[in-house]
């Protein structure tokens, strides 16, 4: 039996045609608000998978094969991160110019060993991948594992893992460990997967049902699974080293990234923490309906709150903290969905132009 293995993934649709370019797991995470300073560029993400993407919308820097395999994924489920993560084409991912460090630790049919998962990880160590996403699990890990773990957040790596589509019966390895952030997935309406392994291991949530990503034979596949909710919150963790690097010229420490994804995260669920969501969905920005194409956002400065599309949102996007009291960045917004920022009286309105 293999150590370590893929969930079990329907494709729920396959198509030529590229989907809406900016899916709305992109959305929810709020990427779109960064961009403007960043997109990832100069910030090094391994895939730990199925093996090396071959699609127009992704580009490899350098990978590696521990199967003897061959380093091509000829699964799909490689492709389909990869894609989340940083997709720079006709379709976008989180951080599309981050660069990809694919590494195909599992074998054509998704399965593999802790040996090889090990391997891969000392590999992306010995070439200072700065953020590492880990869709796969096993039911037990090994000390060789955990020791090389704590050698890559000792060297400033963040270790990113699906938490398992296993439901209540729990949190796979490596997601379980310590070191190691699970990720959990939500739906569109931010509701937990049903799928979604349950856990008190579970510290962050992202969008994991019905993705829309790149996939074989230059195609485009709608999947579920906390393997397409884990590389949403990598791509995040890339924009925000790209963040970094580009202000203060040095990458965050593993626990400073930790510390700030769960500061972002949206509570949601039992107050604080709990095993479904963890801290929450993480977001530079929320959205009640982040797929949605507002043609309208009106803010009501004399009540606080604001409208899309003649309906007023509970949520406020990518709040910032002046004196104790939290600001909407009207800016983010306007520049995020490309609207017209205009001012008459008491309301601030963006609308397209």
């Amino acid at each position: 039996m293999p150590d370590v293995r893929l969930p079990v993934i329907d494709i729920i649709r396959l198509t030529r045609e590229a989907p809406p370019p900016i899916p709305y797991g992109v959305k929810m995470i709020g990427a779109e608000l960064e961009w403007g300073e960043t997109r990832g560029a100069g910030i090094k993400v391994g895939v730990l998978d199925t093996g090396v993407p071959n699609h127009p919308d992704l580009k490899v820097t350098d990978y590696a094969d521990f199967t003897g395999s061959g380093p091509e994924d000829r699964h799909g489920h490689a492709t389909h991160c990869c894609g989340i993560v940083a997709a720079n084409g006709a379709i976008k991912g989180v951080a599309p110019e981050a660069e990809l460090y694919p590494v195909k630790v599992l074998n054509d049919d998704g399965q593999g060993n802790w040996t090889n998962v090990v391997e891969g990880l000392r590999w992306c160590r010995e070439r200072g991948v700065n953020v590492v996403n880990m869709s796969f699990g096993g039911s037990s890990s090994v000390p060789e594992l955990e020791a090389e773990i704590d050698r890559c957040c000792d060297a400033g790596m963040v270790l990113i893992a699906a938490a398992g589509n296993r439901g209540s019966d729990g949190v796979v390895s490596p997601a379980s460990q310590s070191a190691v952030i699970a990720v959990a997935a939500v739906d569109i309406e931010k509701n937990p997967g049903d799928f979604s392994s349950v856990g008190p291991e579970v510290e962050l949530a992202a969008a994991g049902v019905q993705i829309y990503s790149t996939y074989l034979h230059e195609r485009y596949a709608l999947l579920s699974g906390t393997s397409m909710a884990c590389p949403h919150l990598v791509g995040a963790v890339a924009l925000l080293q790209g963040k970094a690097k580009r202000r203060f010229k040095q990458h965050l420490r593993p626990r400073d990234i930790r510390l700030l994804l769960n500061v972002y995260a949206e509570d949601l669920g039992a107050p604080g923490r709990d095993p479904y969501y963890g801290f929450g969905v993480f977001s530079f920005g929320r959205f009640e309906h982040p797929d949605a194409s507002p043609r309208e956002v009106v803010f009501e400065m004399d009540e606080p709150g604001f409208w899309v599309n003649g309906r007023r949102m509970k949520n406020v996007i990518a709040p910032r903290t002046i004196d104790g009291e939290p600001v909407v960045a009207c800016r983010d917004i306007a520049s995020a969905f490309r609207l017209e920022m205009t001012w008459r009286g008491p309301k601030l309105t963006l609308k397209s132009s």
